[in-house]
């Protein structure tokens, strides 16, 4: 499971601008959640392993690591810009914690290799599938048809309020 949610989050991590402030507060709701999650799950695998007796000095120096421990947002950034905006408004940025990512995708090497007996791939595809049965904290599609309807609308009203003050004007 772990191995999948840190999957989710490379994926989280890996886009690089939002569409709207929603789209981009649920994708840091989401890495505030997963990164925590992926980092229990393996310590909890971690446990069970050092309890049977198997090796996890590997694990243990990959979770030594300051990036296992920070969250999965580093920092967000806002900043007031004149041009952000029609008439002004707010940046937001964020950083990720691809280092943490990258070291939670080590360590899944790592704990995976102590169990070489089992089928991961068939368990990955598993634990996928529930996953993305789940879904994600994004948008739902509705949402999205029913925000680009209203678009449409507003620029129709806009453009045949123009006209029709071109057409006023010029009487």
């Amino acid at each position: 499971m772990a191995a999948a949610l840190n999957e989710r989050f490379g994926t989280v991590a890996k886009k690089t601008s939002y569409s709207s402030r929603e789209e981009l507060s649920n994708a840091l709701g989401e890495a505030r959640q997963l990164f925590p999650e992926i980092w229990s799950l393996l310590d909890s695998a971690r446990g069970e392993l050092a309890n049977r007796g198997i090796d996890v000095a590997a694990y243990d120096r990959l979770r030594a690591l300051d990036a296992t421990r920070d969250a999965g947002v580093v920092s967000v950034d806002v900043v007031e810009s004149a041009g952000a905006m029609l008439g002004g408004g707010v940046l937001k940025s964020a950083q990720l914690n691809h280092e943490g990512h990258a070291a939670a995708t080590e360590a899944c090497s790592v704990l995976r290799g102590a169990l070489p007996q089992i089928d991961w791939e068939a368990l990955d595809r598993a634990e996928a599938e529930e996953i993305a049965a789940m879904g994600t904290l994004g948008p739902a599609l509705w949402k999205k048809i029913v925000f680009g309807v209203i678009a449409i609308v507003v620029a129709a009203v806009l453009i045949a309020a123009l006209m029709f003050m071109r057409m006023s004007a010029g009487r």
